[in-house]
């Protein structure tokens, strides 16, 4: 694999969110005579788990951001607890 080949590789890999060092352990592979291939499949795999996971995170944040947001608009702030630094945020507490 010559230079160029290596490089576009590692754009690749990048693309679809492999780490630096898991890419090394590909390249490594390869160049140790080894086909990469299962490495590569559960690299993805777990990938994927782990975008799922973060995926779920960002849509309950997304849902709780929605929700305030929708309290926020019923607020009266002259009636802010003084207390609090936010009763937007703090106020559903």
């Amino acid at each position: 694999m010559d230079t160029l080949d290596r490089s576009r590789f590692v754009r690749a890999a990048q693309t679809v969110g492999l780490h630096l060092g898991e890419i090394r352990e590909i390249i490594a592979l390869r160049d140790g005579g080894e086909t990469p291939c299962g490495f590569v499949v559960d690299l993805i795999g777990r990938r994927a788990t782990e975008l799922d996971a973060r995926i779920a995170e960002l849509v309950a944040l997304r849902d709780e951001l929605r929700s305030l947001d929708r309290r926020a608009r019923r607020l009266d702030p002259r009636r802010c607890d003084p207390r609090l630094v936010c009763h937007v945020i703090n106020g559903g507490a």
